[in-house]
Formats: structure tokens, sequence, C-alpha cells
């Protein structure tokens, strides 16, 4: 870009400011996303099983599915009831 071409640099202290606060805002506008979301029933295409059911909704954002004793595997299309916010995603069950 061209900012990369600049003479003048922005010290290290303020770009290490600015990435949290970009961090929290990121987090914070996905949070608000997502929570529209709350209560709806999603489809989950699952990526991985390694002790946690896990996929991405149709939305893109991650979803953390409680255990289950239905098989599934990897690249299954599920649907999912998506009761809460977690850390990393939303966390659902299967109705």
């Amino acid at each position: 870009t061209a900012a990369a071409n600049m003479q003048a640099k922005v010290d290290m202290k303020t770009v290490k400011e600015r990435s949290k606060i970009l961090q929290r805002l990121n987090i914070e506008l996905s949070q608000k996303f997502q929570r529209q979301f709350l209560g709806q029933t999603a489809e989950i295409l699952l990526e991985n099983d390694n002790g946690q059911i896990y996929g991405r909704s149709e939305r893109y954002f991650m979803v953390y599915l409680e255990k289950t004793s239905k098989k599934l595997r990897k690249n299954d299309l599920i649907k999912a009831k998506l009761v809460r916010y977690g850390k990393q995603g939303m966390c659902g069950y299967l109705p």
C-alpha cells in the first residue's frame, strides 16, 4: 500500500494499541451479529471432531455442539439449534 512507502512510521506502541482496539471491536461486532440468531436453527457444515463437535454455519460463524449420541462426521451438513454465545462462537445442539 502507499502507507508502506511513507517516510514517517507509526511507533510500535501506537500500532499495538490500535491493534487491541480493533480486536475488541471485532469481537464486539461479531457477538452483536451472532446474537441475532439465538434461538434459531442453523445449517452447520461439520469441520472436525477432536473431542468437540463443531462446524461453520451458513453465515460462516463457528458453532460448537453439545455432545450427542448421533454419529457425526466431518463434512456432514446438519441442523442445530443455537442456544448461547461462547468465547469462540455460538453453542448449539441437535434438535
